[in-house]
């Protein structure tokens, strides 16, 4: 097969496989207004929520949410997806059909990502690439990823794309610039996700030194990978500068890597589900394939076998990851974290594998109608099976309407009492449906709280029982008695306050406090944890605080600069080829 170029047959083939994922995510969309009742689920709602409302009613770009802890810096948290281009499907549609299209979207890029990929690097014909798509996204990889309410590991299902660009990128500058751009999309969504997608790319890079070393210049393949990662880590300054400084705060960090020793059960169990995902023929045809056309395969296998060693952590004769461990970010990943961030690639190499196989074996069949046959089992046996015997994975995953929610007068806080942050809660204790009667909860699910130093008015326990908080002072007080003071309006990056001070004194903010809140002519102070202005001038008046946080600021104009600079120097590019 040496025809490479894209032709409607490409084209057709993808629009079947996309028919194909249409009817088999159709289950996600079977009560459209209904959400999953999972924590994790529950979590990203909130942040799509927030945003949502952010943008819509308060006319804000979020940086600050005050409902969350008690005033948090929600846009330096790390799968806050203020930056993912796929938020705009939450402006149109909300948070509950958006994450559901968002699963759709997932399952149609990685379809082009994947044809393309077997297509151009692993030079499988038209056919067997659609083959190996549907391995892939027929797999039950994806909802079971949804039902666990793993949100952001959907970023995985985007990974096929990113490598097909890395790939092309060896040879044509555009690629390279569509690479490092998709691949910051990703740095400003799922930090880890962005770090496990930078050592595939170190392991292509490597394995291509040593196998293809002698027609490739291994320098320009280097810097090929520097230049891209390089590139992408500019392009999201704008989000990296804020997460370090939350990471500072809290990193994070798991603790010691857990030891162990060598397990045959927990080794054998990964390469295990390797069959279960793809079927016992694929296995096969992987098995064959790495029999007959090694020299094709043989640096996928490499790939393979060392991601299947990281996703086995001490279970396996050598622990790689216990190595891996000791890098930043890594460094982050908990207990039993290991398999779930390498296990897609134990899907998408096998699929890619059985593509090029199908392609060797169809080739020698010369009698067409006997070529038919073969590959007609092979898909029989391959994505049909798995569509048939996971579509049912979603018919029935979204089951909970949304409740009818009241509005609350104002601002207000709430905390658990006797139950953990990072479960599904009472209802009345749940960060989501609180956000929904525009009531802040104290205790929200995060795995990087900060200083909660906020009053609750209310206690909620585990029967959903609500307890006043008799400490509880009000969203707004004076330390001086003679002085009054109200909240105006509370929005993202923006707090008004209605102020009738008899004699110069200190208001105190029921938020956390933050050294990048302003007021003009006002001095702001730390109040116990607390935001405190520091009042001279007597009199009723309005005052109004701005929240700034010079990180964001500081990477936004390095995002920017990069991305002209790019634009400038590509069309200089162009220009200079066209002469």
């Amino acid at each position: 097969m040496t025809d490479m170029e894209f032709k409607k047959t490409d084209l057709l083939l993808l629009l079947i496989v996309s028919l194909g994922i249409l009817l088999f995510d159709m289950g996600l969309f079977k009560n459209l207004g209904y959400y999953l009742a999972n924590d994790d689920w529950l979590e990203h709602m909130s942040y799509h929520r927030f945003f949502r409302q952010s943008v819509l009613n308060d006319g804000q770009f979020p940086l600050w949410c005050p409902y969350f802890g008690g005033g948090y810096p929600i846009f330096s948290y790390p799968s806050f997806p203020a930056l993912n281009p796929l938020i705009l499907i939450t402006l149109l549609f909300g948070e509950v059909i958006a994450l559901k299209l968002d699963i759709l979207l997932a399952g149609l890029i990685c379809a082009i990502g994947t044809y393309c990929l077997a297509r151009y690097a692993l030079k499988c014909s038209r056919i067997a690439a659609a083959f190996a798509t549907g391995l892939v996204v027929f797999s039950n990889w994806l909802p079971l990823r949804v039902l666990e309410g793993n949100f952001t590991e959907f970023w995985f299902f985007l990974f096929p794309l990113l490598l097909y660009l890395f790939v092309r990128s060896r040879e044509d500058y555009r690629y390279r610039i569509a690479a490092a751009v998709y691949f910051s999309f990703a740095l400003m969504s799922a930090s880890i996700s962005y770090a496990v997608f930078v050592f595939f790319l170190v392991m292509l890079t490597t394995v291509n030194i040593i196998f293809d070393g002698r027609r490739l210049n291994a320098g320009k393949e280097i810097r090929n990978l520097f230049l891209i990662v390089g590139l992408s880590l500019v392009y999201g300054m704008v989000k990296i500068l804020p997460m370090l400084e939350l990471l500072s705060i809290n990193s994070r960090a798991s603790g010691p890597y857990p030891l162990g020793s060598f397990s045959f059960e927990g080794f054998g169990y990964i390469l295990y589900s390797v069959y279960g995902r793809i079927g016992l023929l694929q296995a096969l045809l992987c098995i064959a394939a790495l029999i007959f056309i090694r020299r094709d395969t043989l640096k996928w296998l490499s790939i393979f076998i060392v991601c299947v060693f990281i996703a086995a952590t001490y279970n396996s004769p050598v622990d790689l990851s216990a190595l891996l461990s000791h890098l930043p970010v890594f460094r982050s990943i908990q207990q039993g974290g290991w398999e779930k961030y390498f296990d897609f690639f134990l899907l998408l190499l096998p699929a890619l594998l059985c593509g090029r196989a199908l392609t060797f074996f169809s080739e020698r069949i010369k009698a067409k109608r006997l070529r038919y046959i073969f590959v007609g089992i092979m898909f029989i046996f391959g994505p049909v099976l798995l569509f048939s015997r996971n579509v049912g994975l979603q018919q029935e995953v979204f089951a909970e309407p949304l409740p009818r929610i009241e509005k609350a007068a104002n601002l207000y806080h709430v905390k658990g009492v006797g139950m953990p942050r990072d479960e599904l809660r009472t209802p009345l204790s749940l960060g989501y449906f609180n956000l929904l009667r525009g009531v802040g909860t104290i205790d929200f699910y995060t795995e990087l709280p900060i200083g909660e130093y906020a009053a609750c008015r209310y206690f909620v326990d585990t029967k959903n029982n609500v307890y006043e908080n008799r400490a509880y002072r009000g969203e707004v007080y004076c330390l001086d008695k003679a002085n009054s003071a109200q909240i105006d309006f509370i929005k993202p990056n923006t707090i008004g306050l209605k102020l009738n001070i008899k004699k110069p004194g200190k208001v105190v903010i029921n938020q956390n406090y933050s050294r990048y809140w302003q007021c003009d002519g006002v001095r702001i102070e730390n109040h116990q944890g607390l935001l405190a202005l520091d009042v001279k001038d007597t009199g009723a008046y309005l005052l109004r605080l701005s929240y700034r946080p010079v990180s964001f600021y500081i990477g936004l104009f390095i995002t920017c600069i990069a991305f002209l600079l790019t634009l400038v120097c590509s069309l200089k590019k162009r220009s200079y080829r066209r002469r």
